[in-house]
């Protein structure tokens, strides 16, 4: 059977998701403890900022809510009704739509077919996943593939980062000619300066590392040391902060003893990397994850996008029954016969 649980933006508070956030050697820690505790046959963690999602295959089930508070470290009882847990056809047509970006915040964004995979590639690599998860992610990948170029809408929005620069416009006003600071130089940090530099703003983003040729940033953008980002980020209209560090890439202190504070801070990430006291302390105008949301007009039509889904969920099931029946035989053949007996 195939089991999921997770907690995401529509059963858990960002403080509830934080517990929950894991780098990539977080994710390997957490599918160690559970594969070495309950023994599943295979693992595989689901970690964006939006949601975190276990996926076990196993022939018996077991409580893997309790299973992923223990290999967090933190008490069950704190955390299971934050939790939904869905099994085999349930659970497979929920990673279908995780896949396609129909469970996103931002509606339909492109960015969680990569995370998808990026999941499946890890458990593989750390030696974590199994043929039944292997089978049923590369479907998923599959058919949201599909579903994005034959049958999504095409006035979907395609990511966090998008909403996030037309909120600041909405804010804002006109962005051509702001100052803007991007923190963060990894694929949402270069996607938000990209956007911005499109709406005509001057843009500096900082890098950890930055020799020449060594990090690429988009064409228009400044590279500046991580370290000297507070001095740019004096005076300028607009931040975006999008790491995956586990600390604030922005401090209440650090805000507050600039000489000029920004007019709005954007959070893409999780956990945060700004301060959530900073707007109550200082005024400036704090944007998080959570605020940053596109729903799914009321008259699209998915029907098309589930047609996929099906079709895809049936490929699995074939599989899976030509593998029992595969096994059983194997099963027949090495078993003695009466005579033998």
């Amino acid at each position: 059977m195939i089991i999921m649980a997770g907690i995401d933006h529509s059963t858990a508070s960002i403080r509830d998701r934080e517990v929950f956030s894991f780098a990539t050697h977080a994710t390997v820690n957490v599918m160690s403890d559970i594969t070495r505790r309950y023994m599943p046959s295979g693992c595989v963690v689901v970690s964006t900022c939006n949601r975190t999602e276990v996926y076990i295959s196993a022939t018996e089930s077991f409580d893997l809510p309790e299973a992923i508070c223990h290999a967090v470290g933190v008490r069950t009882e704190n955390h299971r009704d934050k939790f939904h847990i869905l099994t085999d056809r349930e659970a497979l047509m929920h990673l279908f739509e995780v896949a396609c970006g129909i469970k996103s915040r931002v509606f339909g964004e492109e960015q969680i077919l990569a995370q998808t995979k990026e999941s499946i590639d890890l458990a593989r690599k750390e030696g974590f996943t199994d043929s039944v998860l292997e089978t049923a992610f590369r479907l998923a990948v599959t058919a949201a593939k599909k579903a994005r170029t034959v049958a999504m809408p095409k006035s979907t929005k395609p990511s966090s980062a998008t909403r996030a620069v037309e909120m600041a416009s909405e804010i804002i006003g006109d962005l051509c000619g702001k100052n803007a600071v991007v923190i963060g130089s990894g694929e949402m940090g270069k996607l938000s300066a990209n956007l911005l530099l499109c709406k005509g703003a001057k843009v500096h983003i900082t890098t950890r590392r930055y020799k020449v040729g060594e990090v690429q940033v988009p064409d228009g953008a400044i590279p500046i040391p991580y370290e000297d980002r507070l001095e740019h980020i004096d005076g300028a209209d607009i931040v975006i902060s999008a790491t995956r560090s586990p600390h604030f890439t922005l401090t209440l202190e650090q805000i507050s003893a600039l000489d000029k504070k920004p007019m709005l801070l954007v959070d893409l990430s999780m956990p945060r990397d700004i301060d959530p006291e900073i707007e109550a302390a200082t005024g400036v105008k704090c944007i998080n994850i959570d605020e940053i949301g596109w729903d799914a007009d009321d008259n699209i039509d998915l029907t098309n996008v589930y047609e996929v889904f099906e079709e895809n969920i049936d490929k699995f099931y074939e599989w899976l029954d030509y593998k029992i029946a595969h096994i059983n035989k194997a099963i027949e053949r090495s078993a003695p016969s009466s005579c033998e007996a």
